[in-house]
């Protein structure tokens, strides 16, 4: 024991150094020492984490900063100095004041260190030290025994330098590297000092290190054995587990009535399915009938629209046959032009009248006039096209003679070399009348008969344009 301030007694670390943490001022002590010193100053016993002995609190798989919810426990040890110190420590009330701050004396820095409201609880563990202490104790359980490695030839065999709890194995570290390669799951086995006896792979007590833990107390919120059940510390607890047995034995009917209500609420839902089903396919038929009817109407539109373009496609390839027909007159024309003999080649009377093409004479925004000469006429050098916007016309017709009071003089395009003429820059929603006469050498000739065309009216716009 060593003396500190006014007489206070501090017990340094005993044998090896159990559990050592840090405290605030960054010293390490043992937890029982501090524990006992706490408890000689007057303060309630604190509660101590478990020891380390399971493989899932050992240092190598465990974060220094992982904070480890701390479970009730009360060492011999410390359970002596309590029974020297004051007898029987009753705890504290519920409504009792908070008690003061905990201030521990530290051995090495020989000041009062004032630890958190949870006292040692909130130190951190040593970690390092505490791995030096359990491999002084490896080292020292070992004896001069070496622990060769379990897969070197014997002649050559050398001393293994670490343990897999998986494998069950010892290693040296070729052999490691060997049975161990990176990127496969033998990579991820658990690697642990060497030694003779390896422990399962499975959560043991703290307390019994041969027994599992099989049991879980609700009020201390922590693992248990078989040998930790029957403790004078879980005495209690063993009626709220019958008393919530008897609870749910109670509600048992309620229970069966709310497996009755899922199970009817199941069955619901697999009509309501069945229904959605039946009503999705008749959609999907509907709606395959609708895409057929609709395919149907875009396959006679588009017939139409073939139909009509093969029409005026047919027109124009008649068309160009008809100049490519024109061909031999052309040559005829070019004979007589080179004819010296001048009564051979001048004709002697005026052409007749013309004869307008009705099928081919159009109107819209311009007016398209098509006409020809009668066989017995004589050829006609150009011809003279006229057109008289009319005013006032009841009715008109194709070749017609009804022609009221016309105020517009008429107009003339001479000179026009063929046989049609387009005649635009006119008036909307009007009639037109037009005449034709040819011309040679012996003068013009009679005029057509009159043709009456009328022009459509301007397209209207609707309120939305």
């Amino acid at each position: 024991m060593a003396q500190h301030g006014a007489g206070a007694a501090l017990p340094r670390v005993r044998g090896d150094g159990e559990a050592p943490i840090l405290l605030p001022c960054q010293h390490s002590v043992c937890l029982l020492c501090a524990a006992e010193v706490l408890v000689q100053r007057g303060y309630p016993p604190p509660d101590l984490p478990p020891e380390p002995h399971s493989p899932a609190s050992t240092p190598n798989t465990r974060s220094p900063r992982q904070l480890r919810r701390p479970t009730p426990r009360t060492p011999d040890r410390l359970e002596r100095v309590l029974r020297a110190a004051c007898g029987t420590y009753p705890g504290r009330r519920r409504k009792d004041m908070a008690p003061p701050p905990m201030r521990f004396p530290c051995p090495s820095c020989r000041q009062d260190v004032e630890l958190g409201e949870r006292g040692l609880a909130e130190c951190l563990r040593n970690l390092t030290l505490e791995r030096i202490v359990e491999r002084y104790r490896h080292t020292i359980s070992l004896g001069s025994v070496a622990i060769l490695c379990g897969f070197c030839k014997p002649p050559q065999s050398l001393e293994a330098t670490k343990g897999c709890a998986d494998c069950k194995a010892n290693f040296c570290n070729e052999c490691f590297k060997l049975y161990h390669p990176w990127g496969t799951p033998r990579a991820q086995h658990e690697h642990i000092l060497p030694t003779n006896s390896f422990r399962p792979k499975v959560l043991t007590c703290t307390e019994h290190e041969q027994e599992r833990l099989q049991f879980y107390c609700a009020n201390c919120q922590r693992l248990l054995c078989q040998l930790c059940k029957p403790r004078r510390l879980h005495h209690g607890h063993k009626d709220k587990v019958a008393k919530e047995m008897c609870f749910i034995l109670a509600n048992q009917k309620t229970v069966q009535d709310q497996t009755t209500q899922l199970e009817d609420i199941i069955s619901q839902m697999e009509l309501n399915n069945a229904v959605a089903q039946e009503q999705l396919g008749q959609c999907v038929r509907e709606l395959g009938a609708a895409l057929t009817e609709r395919k149907g109407a875009l396959a006679l539109t588009l017939e139409a629209s073939r139909a009509r373009r093969s029409e005026a496609l047919c027109g124009q390839a008649a068309e160009k046959r008809s100049l490519v027909e024109d061909t031999g007159l052309m040559l005829y024309t070019q004979e007589l032009l080179k004819e010296t003999d001048a009564p051979c080649f001048s004709p002697t009377t005026a052409p007749l009248a013309p004869v307008i093409d009705t099928q081919k004479t159009l109107a819209y925004d311009q007016l398209f006039l098509c006409w020809r000469l009668p066989q017995d006429s004589a050829p006609a050098w150009h011809f003279s096209v006229e057109y008289q916007r009319r005013t006032g016309v009841v009715g008109t017709m194709w070749g017609g003679t009804r022609s009221p009071n016309a105020a517009n003089a008429w107009q003339r395009m001479d000179e026009v070399g063929g046989t049609s003429a387009v005649i635009d820059r006119l008036e909307m929603d009007s009639v037109y009348v037009l005449r034709v006469r040819g011309c040679n050498k012996a003068g013009f000739g009679e005029y057509s008969e009159e043709v009456y065309l009328h022009t459509p009216p301007a397209p209207e716009r609707g309120l939305d344009q």
